[in-house]
């Protein structure tokens, strides 16, 4: 496939990096169609990010003489569901200018699951949840990652993903932190500190839904109108 590329840059490896970041992130910024959907993998992570670690430790409780079994079923279900939901999602949303809106709503769908996890007794049924959360989770990475390919220029494509991952990290490692201190502290259980954080994604999902998709219509319409003669 035809592609534009930067020529490849001579010179310190760290200077080289920098710029390359600065540059994809100057990038972002400059594209709000860009920088939008730049942060829906860690708009998911704000409370995804910790579901993920307490899972090890759900597992651990779930099975006292049987942890390494518990947390691999656990993990398992969480692979299913990553590989289901994307697969699903193309089957039934074809229609990708609603794509926007399916990411705030796989989000909110992550969280509601994740709240049921920890709101359910302890049995090796919340394996289910985990598996439906984890396909809404899939579904919101594999769209994001396909409508970041086809807004971003050929030239600033790796940079734009190097920044996105940026987000990703940066918003996984506060939710786990976050998660660590309430677990360590005993402010709460393990299962409310589930609960809290599937909230904490319903609420973001919802503030997605609130101010990213009225600017992916406006976007949406202004294009349109650009194409009417």
């Amino acid at each position: 496939i035809p592609q534009t590329t930067a020529k490849k840059t001579e010179g310190n490896v760290l200077k080289i990096a920098h710029a390359d970041v600065m540059q994809g992130w100057r990038h972002i910024r400059a594209a709000p169609q860009i920088r939008r959907i730049s942060l829906a993998k860690a708009a998911w992570g704000l409370g995804g990010g910790a579901s993920v670690y307490m899972l090890a430790l759900l597992g651990e409780q779930l099975s006292p003489d049987r942890q390494a079994a518990a947390i691999g079923l656990l993990f398992a279900a969480r692979g299913i569901g990553t590989g289901i939901g994307p697969v699903m999602g193309r089957v039934f949303f074809k229609n990708r200018n609603k794509w926007p809106a399916l990411l705030g709503v796989s989000i909110i769908i992550s969280g509601i699951f994740y709240g049921l996890v920890g709101s359910m007794p302890l049995t090796y049924l919340i394996a289910i949840p985990v598996m439906i959360a984890h396909a809404a989770g899939g579904l919101n990475w594999v769209f994001s990652t396909v409508m970041l390919q086809y807004r971003t220029e050929d030239e600033f494509r790796g940079r734009v993903f190097s920044t996105e991952w940026l987000f990703v990290l940066v918003a996984d490692s506060f939710s786990i932190l976050a998660a660590s201190l309430i677990l360590q502290s005993g402010l709460m259980n393990l299962q409310n500190t589930v609960l809290v954080f599937g909230i904490i994604q319903v609420i973001t999902g919802l503030i997605w839904l609130k101010s990213v998709v009225p600017a992916e219509r406006a976007t949406q319409s202004e294009n349109n109108s650009k194409r009417t003669p």
